[in-house]
């Protein structure tokens, strides 16, 4: 009976931890194909949420077409981590994202870039679309075991030479002891 009172009131403890639905910086990765979660903002402080539709998939080039709206209007990805500037939505033509990500080990967005292509036309037509296009760059693997033992070799060749340095000093140091001493007892 103790026993179980000591499994729930674990299990109460930890459970903000284990159930929450909020996603960590580890635990949540994406898998390519998968949608990730996007929003458009306002300068009025309005968030739109966008349609399924309209979202990147994770490491899948992808054209998209956005209402335009009648003010600026920003893009944030991976549930607001990565944020775009505001554009005009008056003259932009044509929005290209770019999307560095690692595909191995946990499937993390590292960065978000965006280019905007105006306009020629400065009146405003709200039946045209905003054509987005979700480019995506893989970042290249990182052999962490080889970069370990390269800091390693590095480390050990500066501190033998930090080693054969000293002794040099030192020697130097007692033949300039002897040669003084030499030389205070010619004097005598």
């Amino acid at each position: 009976m103790l026993s179980r009172f000591f499994i729930v009131a674990i299990l109460f403890l930890v459970d903000p931890i284990i159930w929450s639905h909020t996603p960590s910086l580890f635990a949540e990765a994406y898998r390519v194909g998968e949608v990730v979660d996007s929003s458009i903002s306002t300068r009025s402080t309005l968030v739109i949420d966008m349609l399924i539709a309209n979202q990147p998939l994770f490491g899948v080039p992808k054209t998209v077409h956005l209402p335009r709206l009648p003010e600026r209007f920003s893009l944030s990805f991976d549930e607001g981590f990565h944020r775009l500037p505001y554009f005009d939505a008056e003259s932009t033509e044509k929005l290209i994202v770019t999307f560095v990500y690692s595909k191995s080990g946990a499937g993390r967005i590292h960065s978000v870039t965006s280019q905007a292509i105006r306009s020629s036309t400065k009146k405003f037509d709200h039946t045209k679309e905003i054509e987005v296009f979700y480019d995506w760059i893989e970042e290249a693997d990182v052999d962490i075991e080889a970069g370990s033992i390269v800091m390693f070799l590095v480390a050990f060749v500066v501190s033998i030479l930090f080693l054969l340095q000293l002794c040099s000093i030192e020697d130097h140091d007692d033949n300039y002891d002897n040669n003084y001493d030499v030389g205070s007892n010619k004097g005598r």
